[in-house]
């Protein structure tokens, strides 16, 4: 979840245009988005793990299908503290129906952040293994050399979008993500994101400008995984500075 390399200056100019964007000095939210609130994840949390047990990265990753749902629960609560305190970029639809986590250019989760999530991670803990824990952060630190391995300019990661299993199929992932796809176009920007389904990657591809950069197994946990990137419209792209 680290990002390091390139030019430090572009990085850090980057960082300060997308703190403007998200604050209101450049992309404008639209009606049908807006910047999650607060409590909105305790909502959210329980959907979303609904909506994930059952793909591929979550069974390889907690294999034990009797307990899964609620580890996964856990540890979006979880993953939702450290974002939250790492400066991700966290955007809803008004009835918290769908979801998108951003990471900005240059954002870092420091060990600080993890140790303020401590109560999150405790209770992912007490309904998941050790097997459980080492196989995620296993998985994200091998998604995160490879990214950085792949890019090299400064991006924007499209960590996680989900829609409540009784809303899906009808358009709200994909107006989230062009909401935060506007915002790279802003800046300049290309994103970045991963998947593990065949169905999303072609989805990203077909209607969002994706590319599939890589596909490939995962060399730990033995699910195909698809990288893929947009880079930013030349319609739309401005300086950074």
């Amino acid at each position: 979840m680290t990002i390091a390399g390139g030019d430090v200056r572009l990085w850090t100019a980057l960082l300060e245009r997308a703190r403007q964007v998200v604050d209101g000095g450049g992309a404008v939210m639209t009606p049908q988005v807006m910047a999650l609130p607060p409590d909105g994840w305790a909502t959210i949390a329980p959907w979303m793990a609904r909506a994930f047990v059952d793909e591929p990265m979550y069974a390889a990753t907690f294999p034990d299908s009797h307990r899964r749902l609620d580890a996964v629960e856990a540890f979006m609560r979880w993953l939702y503290r450290v974002s939250l305190l790492g400066g991700a970029v966290m955007e809803c639809t008004p009835d918290l129906d769908a979801v998108a986590v951003w990471e900005p250019p240059g954002i870092k989760y420091s060990l600080m952040d993890q140790v303020r999530a401590a109560p999150q991670l405790v209770a992912w803990m007490r309904l998941a293994d050790r097997g459980d824990l080492r196989r995620v952060f296993g998985l994200s630190a091998r998604w995160d050399r490879r990214r950085r391995e792949l890019v090299s300019e400064p991006n924007w990661r499209l960590a996680m979008v989900g829609v409540d299993p009784d809303r899906q199929r009808s358009g709200l992932g994909a107006l989230l993500i062009r909401h935060g796809v506007a915002r790279a176009d802003a800046m300049g920007a290309p994103v970045y994101t991963e998947t593990g389904t065949q169905e999303k990657a072609d989805l990203l591809c077909e209607r969002l400008g994706f590319e599939v950069v890589e596909q490939t197994m995962d060399e730990k946990l033995h699910f195909l995984v698809w990288r893929l990137l947009r880079m930013p419209s030349p319609q739309t792209s401005t300086s950074g500075g």
